[in-house]
């Protein structure tokens, strides 16, 4: 598992251990704007939110494009939008930048890249759903932690009022949920007689 977030690091760490697959995960710790992954190596890879903080998505196209063994398959997702006025209350963000970046332009990055589009998925109204069933066990979550300090109190505000802007603009319908399935093209060689 590589990250790219300092501040999600430990938690994926303690996950992993928590899950007891010590044995066969391990997460390392990467910069997204200049990771190079080894080349042919991965059977597949799975890319959540990436493409919404990266500052030049090309490079992160080409990077998925080449770490792909030949035919192996990626699956992205990503929202999309247009650039309005909400955006950066909606991914407020201590740790990055937020990059949203229209739909045509996300399929043209991966184009370029190489990587054959096999799905392109809307699945905006089942994220609306799973992230408000989960604002609706918030309270009994927070019951259950008891009192929060003051800092983490701080966040989960600035949070809170992130994805409410989010949810809000998921649904008018002015950002969507995407799920991209890419595929590497095939090395095929051909023989002359």
């Amino acid at each position: 598992v590589f990250e790219w977030r300092e501040e999600t690091f430990e938690a994926l760490q303690v996950g992993i251990a928590k899950a007891d697959l010590g044995k066969r995960v391990s997460a390392q710790r990467i910069d997204l704007e200049a990771h190079v992954f080894a080349p042919n190596h991965y059977d597949g890879l799975l890319s959540t939110d990436d493409f919404d903080y990266c500052s030049y998505p090309p490079h992160l196209a080409q990077q998925i494009m080449k770490c792909l063994k030949p035919g192996a398959a990626a699956v992205v997702e990503s929202y999309v939008g247009l650039r309005i006025a909400e955006l950066p209350t909606a991914f407020a963000s201590s740790f990055a930048e937020p990059h949203i970046r229209a739909h045509g332009d996300l399929l043209q990055f991966f184009t370029d890249a190489g990587l054959k589009l096999e799905a392109d998925e809307d699945v905006t109204e089942e994220f609306l759903e799973t992230a408000r069933q989960s604002f609706r066990g918030l309270g009994e979550k927070l019951a259950k932690v008891g009192g929060l300090d003051v800092s983490a109190a701080q966040e989960l505000a600035w949070e809170a009022e992130a994805w409410r802007m989010r949810l809000k603009l998921l649904a008018q319908r002015r950002l969507e949920r995407r799920r991209f399935i890419l595929r590497s093209r095939s090395m095929t060689m051909r023989f002359r007689p």
